[in-house]
């Protein structure tokens, strides 16, 4: 999809991690009922860093036959 509409619903700072609840679009448009990404800074040395992100979801019982799955492409964006 090319559109996709996310909202913050933890940031915090001190844990560096943020959470989003996808509210449109990416998986939501294609059966979808939730869609949670969570984004951890994972700090390696004092110049480099690791993300490590996780998608949670939920489909719709009438979707399930069709298994619809949140793309990665809205994390790499």
């Amino acid at each position: 999809n090319s559109s996709y509409t996310e909202k913050f619903t933890v940031i915090d700072d001190q844990r560096r991690v943020k959470e989003t609840k996808g509210l449109e679009g990416d998986c939501l448009a294609i059966g979808c009922s939730v869609q949670i990404l969570e984004y951890e800074i994972i700090e390696k040395s004092q110049n480099s860093s690791i993300i490590k992100s996780t998608i949670s979801y939920a489909v719709k019982e009438e979707f399930q036959a069709k298994d619809p799955k949140p793309s990665i492409q809205v994390v790499e964006a």
